[in-house]
């Protein structure tokens, strides 16, 4: 026989073996197993044990039992021989059953109970299901200006979440100002960030992916640029620093274009250094707002553009700014009264220092000039800038004054005037009893005459105290009134000055007996009244405004009088001329003797 011949053979040999045990597992997978359920007889005593040596050397059995969703294998030892079972049986025992070797172990879908025990050890997971190829999306980002110019070298950000994590792809616009970001694996992305120079930053969320092109348009930021130029006309060839400031949001006084530092200052926003420019300047990304640009070189000459409005998304005209060293500030400084009008103020020191050589050298010390008679000044040879100008008066009872942001340039003169007001004053105090304890509750009335007549009233606290604030220099009536006793006040008159603030307290003093007879053309007095008014109390303050003054009835028998009086100082009115003085000690004495001489 050839060789091909017993290739052929054994081929069609292995092929019938193949199905006969094919064939034999599908009927043991259709007919359920049989598992004898009787327990076993226990070994009776005396026994000879059924030897057993070769068991261990027969083969393994295979069991397969297939389900409608499992399949599973099974290795258990053989059952005994048949002459073992003969044995048995005469000794009353059953046969054993196969043992399984292997206990079942599922891996994937174990059968119910009931089913074939010893055939319940390795079950073999389902096929698994063909795998899918994941999608990748492509985004493609065309970056413009407003006038639809691609932008190159434009940082592109494309950030987007893969699960927990999440992701990044960034890079810069090619010079057709398009960017690609690939093989992304979602169809979303979070952000899409886009920054160039020059341009505002372009910002967006939750961006899906386009089948086409994704074009982003960016605004132009504003940009300040221009020539500073010698005072000649022609463009500084020099080093000199240019800042940019920002004028306050209230924008400029009436008065001549000058600002409360009070209330108004400018902001430096960009200072920086220029050199062999040829008097070019240039200041990217400012946002938008009003701006003047000052000037200052190495050479002492200074200059500033007037206030400039910067929008979002235009372009600014170039400024042009004439440099100069000789320009002057003049104005008058006057003080403003309750009266009409006002008053020049001499002697007040104005001073002017320039914002810009503040902040590079060579530093530039303040001019300084005193106003004259008429309060005018003139401060003179001085370079273009913006300036604060400040009036001090050198009086702690007036306010000083100030503007911040005047501009001085050669192209009209500069002039900034002052009007000084008073410092506001605080008066405060303390009302005290008899024995020098705190009076709450005591009504206080502050009285100001013509030409600002007001009535301000208040009440002591607890501890006595009492304030008013915000008062002018000048002569006031201050009336304090017994909480215990209404018909005990006093009335002062006072006068504040700016000096600072001012105190002024109020006790009222145990009062006396004041006992005598009244004559009046040498004889006593038959009937009538005398009256006490107090002119000062104990500590000498003035009283005024008629408060304070005691009528007391003359006896028409004994012309005697009884009069209840504080110490101080009174007057007695007779009718004709002078009235007679009358001064109540303050000593510890409770009654005081006087005879009254009248006309």
């Amino acid at each position: 026989m050839s060789p091909r011949a017993v290739v052929l053979t054994l081929c069609m040999l292995a092929a019938v073996v193949s199905f006969g045990l094919w064939i034999r597992v599908k009927r043991s997978a259709a007919r359920p197993a049989r598992v004898s359920s009787a327990p076993l007889p226990a070994p009776r005593t005396g026994t000879k044990p059924v030897s057993t040596p070769s068991r261990l050397a027969k083969p393994l059995s295979v069991r397969a039992h297939a389900s409608p969703t499992t399949a599973s294998l099974a290795l258990a030892l053989p059952a005994s021989s048949p002459m073992e079972d003969e044995a048995n049986l005469r000794e009353g025992q059953s046969p054993r059953p196969s043992t399984p070797l292997i206990a079942p172990s599922p891996l994937r879908q174990t059968p119910p109970i009931g089913s074939d025990s010893e055939t319940l050890a390795l079950q073999a997971p389902s096929s698994p299901l063909p795998t899918q190829t994941p999608v990748r999306y492509d985004l493609r980002v065309l970056v413009q200006n407003e006038g639809g110019r691609p932008v190159s070298g434009a940082d592109v950000a494309v950030v987007w979440r893969q699960g927990e994590p999440y992701m990044r792809s960034r890079g810069r616009t090619d010079d057709s100002g398009v960017y690609q970001a690939r093989e992304l694996t979602v169809a979303q992305v979070e952000s899409l960030t886009v920054e160039a120079p020059g341009y505002e930053v372009s910002r967006l969320t939750n961006v899906t992916i386009p089948p086409h092109t994704l074009t982003v348009a960016l605004k132009r930021m504003p940009m300040i640029q221009g020539v500073a130029l010698s005072p000649d006309g022609q463009p500084f060839d020099g080093s000199f620093t240019a800042t940019v400031w920002a004028q306050p949001r209230s924008g400029p006084a009436e008065a001549e274009g000058a600002i409360d530092l009070a209330q108004h200052r400018p902001l430096l926003v960009a200072s920086e250094r220029f050199a062999r420019t040829q008097g070019r300047f240039e200041f990217a990304r400012v946002p938008g707002g009003t701006y003047a640009v000052a000037v200052w070189t190495d050479s002492r000459l200074g200059g500033v553009s007037p206030w400039t409005e910067i929008r979002t998304g235009k372009a600014a005209e170039p400024l042009q700014i004439s440099l100069a060293s000789r320009l002057s500030i003049t104005g008058k400084v006057l003080l403003q009264s309750e009266e009409p009008g006002s008053t020049p103020l001499p002697g007040v020191e104005v001073a002017a220092v320039n914002w810009a050589a503040t902040l590079a050298p060579p530093s530039l010390p303040a001019a300084t000039r005193l106003t004259g008679q008429d309060g005018a000044y003139a401060l003179e040879g001085l370079p273009g800038g913006i300036y604060q100008v400040t009036a001090s008066p050198g009086v702690p009872s007036i306010e000083p004054g100030a503007r911040s942001d005047v501009l001085l340039t050669p192209a009209a003169p500069c002039r900034v005037d002052f009007a000084l007001v008073y410092k506001p004053i605080r008066l405060a105090g303390q009302v005290l009893g008899e024995s020098g304890e705190p009076l709450p509750d005591a009504a206080v009335l502050l009285l100001r005459a013509a030409p600002e007549a007001s009535q301000r009233q208040t009440k002591t606290d607890p501890s006595g105290q009492f304030q008013f604030d915000g008062l002018s220099e000048g002569v006031y009536h201050l009336g304090v009134t017994h909480p215990h006793e209404p018909a005990r006040q006093k009335m002062f008159r006072i006068l504040l000055t700016g000096s600072g603030p001012a105190s002024f307290d109020v006790r009222f003093y145990p009062r006396k007996h004041v006992v005598g007879r009244v004559y009046r053309n040498g004889l006593p007095a038959r009937g009538g009244t005398i009256r006490f008014v107090c002119k000062a109390d104990q500590e000498n303050h003035p009283l005024a405004g008629g408060v304070g003054q005691t009528e007391v009835a003359i006896d028409p028998e004994t012309g005697t009088y009884e009069a209840l009086l504080e110490p101080g100082q009174y007057e007695i009115p007779t009718g004709e001329g002078p009235g007679q003085t009358l001064v109540a000690p303050s000593g510890p004495e409770p009654v005081f003797q006087v005879d009254l001489y009248l006309p």
